[in-house]
């Protein structure tokens, strides 16, 4: 049975696959990256896969292995795919392995907490796309991290009215630190219309 034959359930359940372990290997290499700053093991849940109606979002809270609340950073993606990644890091962290890694001042670690968030969020969520693109052979482009809140849970931003998206495709990434008492979730949103294309760059891997 040659690609083209395969039914499309059989179809979609391989393009599923494929996504979640690109997103595998993906971060992993993002893990890497952040384990080699704070010389510890970053350990990674399996990505989960939600299909996501704005208006049904807490059914999103019912799939979900984890709704966390805390600092929320947002950063923003474009290119070949278009979207927004969400991490969410609950509170309790110690930043002061990795502010010393990144050369802030110990004594100032707490004092600089949001400014770590962002670039955590930077090693984590680029290195994730960036991975995604090199495997896809695709260009993604990436606007500045922002903390938009700090108490609320996840799916509460989804619910944002400026979000021109309906329906989108979340992948669901857990992440910790033991060394650093975090415990912080990843969420990439692609609106629905940027997901055929994604699916397109995969089908020419699946054939």
């Amino acid at each position: 049975m040659t690609f083209h034959e395969i039914e499309e359930e059989d179809l979609n359940s391989l393009r599923k696959d494929a996504l979640q372990e690109i997103f595998n290997i993906s971060m992993g290499q993002a893990a890497d990256s952040l384990a080699s700053l704070v010389k510890d093991r970053v350990h990674l849940s399996v990505p989960q896969m939600h299909w996501v109606e704005k208006a049904e979002i807490t059914n999103l809270k019912a799939s979900m292995k984890r709704v966390p609340k805390g600092s929320i950073i947002c950063q923003p993606f474009s290119g070949f795919l278009k979207g927004e990644i969400l991490v969410c890091y609950e509170k309790g962290s110690d930043f002061n392995v990795i502010g010393e890694s990144l050369a802030y001042p110990r004594k100032q670690t707490q004092r600089w907490q949001s400014e770590l968030l962002l670039e955590i969020t930077n090693i984590l969520g680029g290195a994730c796309l960036r991975g995604v693109a090199e495997q896809l052979n695709i260009r993604i482009n990436f606007g500045p991290p922002a903390l938009i809140d700090r108490q609320s849970d996840v799916t509460a931003i989804l619910l944002n009215p400026s979000s021109i998206w309906h329906r989108a495709l979340m992948m669901e990434i857990g992440f910790s630190v033991q060394s650093m008492s975090m415990t912080s979730d990843i969420l990439i949103c692609m609106p629905e219309h940027y997901i055929e294309k994604l699916f397109g760059c995969i089908d020419l891997l699946l054939e």
